[in-house]
């Protein structure tokens, strides 16, 4: 409880410091656009993203065992602890295989006796017969035989003994598909899925059927992100995250991220990373997939360059990307000149793909009195501005972050 307590007050003073940005310098109204000039200043940076939230720890339970389902003991929702009884399989053919091993290895048993009495009786009467050899006048080819019993004994009671090493293991195994009849839970916590009632069919043999899905305790809550490559490296395991549940009317949540996983997930030109926050509390309000909002909270930049954070988020009415500047032909673009909305919307997306894959930011700066789009590297933002790489815009630009009302 003291990290706990340690990290919100940490939070806390993160967000309180977050008004000690400088204030928004004044707009300008320049060809009805309200602009800003870039400048240098300090950037308390939060990465803003969203998430859904899930339970800490899933597990799938299913069967290792094909029968029928004689009983059901829970319900969805319901608690459980670990090792509870979820379910149990008809145990009958199952018990009578166990029966069957057992007589099958008394048999093997009696049989290992029976070989062996053998045995012996033979290497009796073969010790006699060689103690008197000299005196009897046999055949050499009994003593042969005599011989060759004892050998043909020894390798029957051999392959006794395998075969009794082979029904202790059977019976061992057909023991455990027994105890695989009784369904438990693996861990603590409530019933997230239940896929099964008494007298379904379960058949083990073709899939490993999804009978549970038992949850973990629904107050150790955590949620799923997935974020950008543009901001990723921005991220580090440890830092805060200050959580607002969309379906939850109240304040912020407080968490920390705990994980970020390296596997990119690409859905066409965008690539993201997921990541896992886990909530510092919880309550009976939040459920799994509710949606949530987050801001990564991180550390602040002092004096980069920095332009309103409302500069990204601002798109002309009327812009459309010139095809030249996309590198673009007309036969590269599956929209005619006179399907204007289209056009637009693809041009402007792919515009858009381009900076992306430079792990670039639009905005849109004024030239000659019109809008013209450029790509800036972000490296810091805050809720009221961004930090950008120098090298992109040079400082005192005016960037558009809004059109004049009336325009």
């Amino acid at each position: 409880m003291t990290s706990v307590r340690i990290l919100l007050l940490v939070v806390i003073g993160i967000l309180s410091g977050c008004n000690a940005e400088h204030q928004v310098p004044v707009a300008k109204i320049n060809y009805g656009y309200i602009t800003y000039k870039s400048e240098i200043g300090d950037v308390k940076e939060i990465i803003p993203s969203r998430g859904i939230l899930d339970v800490k720890e899933q597990v799938v339970v299913g069967s290792e065992v094909s029968g029928n389902i004689t009983k059901v003991y829970v319900k969805i929702d319901q608690k459980v602890k670990k090792g509870d009884l979820l379910a149990t399989i008809d145990p009958e053919p199952f018990e009578a295989a166990v029966n069957q091993s057992l007589a099958d290895l008394q048999i093997s048993q009696a049989v290992i006796e029976l070989l062996s009495a053998e045995l012996n009786k033979i290497e009796l009467q073969y010790e006699r017969r060689n103690s008197v050899a000299d005196k009897l006048d046999e055949p050499l080819e009994v003593m042969d035989n005599l011989q060759f019993d004892v050998v043909a004994g020894k390798a029957r009671i051999k392959s006794a003994k395998a075969r009794l090493t082979k029904d202790r293991a059977q019976l061992q195994a057909r023991k455990f598909d027994l105890k695989k009849t009784k369904i438990s839970s693996p861990i603590s916590g409530f019933v997230f899925k239940k896929n099964i009632k008494e007298g379904s069919n379960i058949n083990a043999r073709l899939s490993s059927p999804e009978l549970f899905v038992i949850a973990s305790d629904i107050h150790e809550m955590q949620i799923i992100a997935n974020v950008s490559e543009l901001d990723i490296n921005r991220l580090f395991v440890g830092m805060a995250v200050r959580v607002r549940i969309d379906a939850v009317r109240r304040g912020y949540y407080f968490g920390k991220l705990t994980k970020i996983e390296k596997l990119p997930t690409k859905r066409g030109n965008f690539v993201t990373y997921r990541t896992i926050i886990s909530l510092l509390e919880a309550n009976n309000n939040l459920l799994p997939g509710m949606t949530a909002s987050l801001e990564f909270i991180g550390v602040e930049q002092t004096s980069i360059p920095r332009i309103p954070i409302d500069a990204l988020y601002y798109t002309p009415d009327n812009y459309v990307p010139d095809i030249r500047s996309l590198g673009l032909t007309e036969d590269e673009i599956p929209f005619r000149e006179d399907d204007k909305h289209n056009r637009k919307v693809f041009l402007n997306g792919y515009e858009f793909g381009l900076y992306n894959f430079k792990k670039q930011r639009r905005i849109f700066i004024l030239k000659d009195g019109m809008p013209l789009s450029v790509g800036i590297r972000v490296i810091a933002e805050s809720e009221n501005y961004v930090g950008y790489i120098q090298e992109d815009l040079d400082l005192g630009t005016p960037v558009i972050t809004d059109r004049k009302i009336g325009e």
